[in-house]
């Protein structure tokens, strides 16, 4: 617990996550019924429609058998056949105005379901990223969630058609003859036995294939990102071999599926037959020999509606299909969405009506990586209103780690970081963040146009704005350039411009948002010498008046900051100015002479000649 009394774990979120660990796959899903409750009750009146026109046929048809054709009254046969017509007529209208509403009941759950998980992933902290596979992710968003939007459109219409007509099928069984219907009924605890087996034995099957589907999906999201690293290593072949692995893994889970299909489908087949078979003997006794005796057309009646009654049984494979599906989609959207965020607004958490000042205080801070050996441990310092601090050491220091302490991409296990002299966890995150602008060594441009990523970091900025962004980040010659200006689309991660363009263009949008607050991580490295001194002078413009957090390996690039941090296993060992760091300090003298490779005179002349 912090001195202000801010929790780092648990979730004080505004809502819980609508699936909690303890919830089943049934009640997740009446969750998302609730809201189309309307939809869902006509979808039951009118599947109660349907089961009902369902009943009909044999009716007419042991009139047309019994009464119609035994005394050649065309008359009845004719009524018989447009009594059928008109039936078969209103149950395709019926099944017309179900399934549109059913669809859109199907339709809606997905596009919450969707929401929801896409809401939920937005608001994990960066440690969940940190380990987790992009293409397993969005396989919870897309094809999870389709199973069980198909669950809602197919399945539900099987289940309550399948239970109303077998309510209505047994009744009438029940009336015409109780003793045929008993016979009817003896495979039943059979069929039952063997249904459950099935479906027990395939949920575990699909609940892996599931999982294995999601690390699929992840191996074919890393290989496109990394087409180019896979080219120049020339590795086509390993990673040819790696997808033929992991495909042959849910081909193997597929097989499993489809051979207890081959197993367990034709036994219920059997069965069901079976029963047909004993009904067709024992009713065809009673036609014959039985008192009273039964008419052919009463027997054609009971064997249509056995013909019902055995159909939810033959759909049960088709059923069971879709259930364990949803389920195991379920099982695997729920290994997110109960995740809590581990960063969250505090209840008490306030938002200012302006800007922050820029005033950055670390007290005592620590904070450890759960899957990680990096840590950050007692650090102590003020950044004041528009100092620059750089933050140097070896890698795995620590640099970057605290740098993102403060926009709280993860939260301090101890101390305290104060903006303006609030620790940060008082502000709400939003507000936080909106103060604070970070340009990484590769920044990230979404797929779209030029503007449309410059306007991300003021998307109601007006075209004098972001024209003028563009001229401060150095940009907009170059845009001017082009044949289509800033409707030119830059590609998936801006793939079709340069590295330094694409630099220029994060700060340019950096400009718009107009932050008190920068981190700028690597900026300049990786940059040929004149495209580093286009984004080294946008920098500059962009730096003035801000407090800024230079996290560099470059010791060049920071001669000129009004402070130097010097990072050692997450510890500040040494501060000071550039100079009086050469003249005294231990470590960063060290490092600049490995990094000029410079001999003892070198050395001193250089520093020299640089102050």
């Amino acid at each position: 617990m912090s001195p202000n009394g801010f929790k780092r774990m648990g979730w004080a979120g505004e809502e819980e996550t609508k699936l909690a660990s303890g919830k089943s796959t049934l009640k997740y899903l009446i969750e998302y019924l609730k809201p189309f409750r309307t939809y869902f009750i006509l979808g039951v009146i009118f599947s109660a429609g349907i089961a009902s026109f369902n009943l009909l046929p044999p009716q007419i048809i042991r009139k047309i058998l019994d009464d119609a054709l035994p005394t050649g009254n065309i008359k009845s046969l004719l009524i018989a056949v447009a009594t059928l017509i008109a039936i078969f007529l209103l149950r395709s209208l019926i099944i017309h105005f179900r399934t549109k509403l059913m669809s859109r009941m199907s339709e809606g759950i997905g596009s919450n379901l969707r929401r929801d998980i896409f809401f939920h992933m937005q608001r994990l902290s960066l440690t969940f990223f940190d380990n987790a596979r992009i293409g397993s992710l969005m396989t919870r968003i897309t094809s999870d969630t389709t199973f069980i939007q198909r669950f809602f459109a197919e399945g539900s219409h099987i289940i309550i058609i399948s239970a109303l007509t077998f309510i209505g099928v047994v009744a009438l069984s029940l009336h015409t003859n109780w003793k045929l219907t008993v016979f009817a009924m003896l495979p039943m605890p059979i069929l039952a036995f063997i249904v459950n087996r099935y479906r027990s034995m395939v949920h575990n099957i699909y609940h892996t294939l599931r999982k294995q589907w999601g690390d699929f999906s992840a191996r074919i999201n890393d290989n496109l990102g990394g087409i180019k690293e896979i080219k120049s290593f020339a590795q086509e072949e390993y990673e040819e071999g790696r997808f033929d692995d992991e495909n042959d893994e849910v081909y193997q889970l597929g097989i499993q599926i489809a051979d207890l299909n081959a197993r367990y489908e034709p036994i219920i087949m059997f069965i069901s037959a079976m029963g047909n078979v004993l009904v067709l003997a024992i009713g065809g006794w009673l036609c014959i020999k039985g008192q009273p005796r039964m008419k052919p057309g009463e027997l054609v009646q009971f064997l249509l509606y056995l013909e019902l009654l055995y159909q939810p049984i033959w759909q049960v494979n088709q059923l069971v299909h879709m259930w364990e599906h949803s389920r195991a989609a379920t099982e695997h959207i729920s290994d997110i969405t109960k995740i809590p965020p581990e960063v969250y607004d505090a209840p008490s958490a306030i938002e200012l009506p302006q800007p922050l000042e820029g005033l950055v205080e670390f007290k005592d801070v620590s904070f450890t990586y759960k899957t990680r050996e990096i840590t950050i441990k007692n650090i102590s310092f003020t950044a004041n209103k528009g100092e620059r601090i750089a933050i140097v050491g070896p890698t795995g220091s620590g640099k970057t780690t605290m740098a993102s302490l403060i926009p709280r991409f993860y939260d301090s296990d101890k101390g305290e970081i104060l903006i303006d002299g609030k620790d940060i966890r008082g502000y709400k995150l939003k507000y936080l963040r909106e103060n604070i602008g970070i340009v990484l060594q590769d920044p990230f441009l979404f797929a779209g146009t030029i503007k449309d990523n410059i306007l991300y970091g003021k998307p109601d900025a007006s075209m004098e704005e972001m024209e003028q962004a563009a001229k401060e980040a150095n940009i907009y010659e170059f845009i001017k350039s082009l044949q289509k200006g800033y409707d030119t689309e830059v590609g998936e991660r801006g793939v079709k411009i340069s590295g330094g363009e694409k630099q220029r263009i994060a700060i340019s949008r950096i400009f718009l948002k107009n932050p008190p607050i920068l981190i700028l991580d690597e900026a300049t490295s990786s940059l040929d010498s004149h495209t580093e001194k286009l984004v080294h002078e946008a920098l500059e413009k962009l730096m003035q008046g801000r407090t800024t957090f230079i996290i560099a390996h470059r010791l060049s690039t920071v001669r000129s900051a009004d402070r130097i941090f010097v990072m050692q296993k997450g510890e500040i060992v040494e501060k000071g100015t550039h100079k009086e760091l050469i003249d005294t300090g231990t470590l960063y003298k060290h490092l600049y002479k490995l990094q000029f490779k410079l001999p003892e005179e070198e050395f001193l002349k250089s520093n020299e000649e640089n102050l």
